[in-house]
């Protein structure tokens, strides 16, 4: 940098080096989910998955069904479209219908 000199002229001002801001190469790691998945009459299943993944995409990856069955994560109502986190345990419960009413 310059500044001026009394003289007129002006005069190199010497700036201390600065190292740059990253010391080391920015290396993105892959998050990966522990997912619990819990299907009635059967043994429970560990999943793993990538950060963002949905239900569906985990329940496609055990190739486990979706249709016909009752969704929850964490024991609270879910869809093929919810978001999952580390830790979470997806529970499926095989929808009942049908029946005979006996008087």
């Amino acid at each position: 940098m310059f500044e001026p000199h009394p003289t007129g002229s002006l005069r190199f001002r010497s700036q201390p080096h600065e190292a740059p801001a990253l010391a080391r190469p920015l290396v993105l790691e892959k998050v990966i989910m522990q997912i619990k998945v819990l299907r009635l009459g059967h043994s429970a299943r560990q999943a793993e998955a990538a950060a963002g993944a949905t239900v569906g995409e985990v329940l496609e990856q055990q190739d486990l069904p979706t249709q016909g069955h009752a969704i929850s994560v964490n024991g609270l109502g879910a869809s093929t479209t919810t978001g999952l986190a580390d830790g979470d345990v997806i529970t499926l419960v095989p929808k009942v219908e049908g029946g005979a009413h006996h008087a």
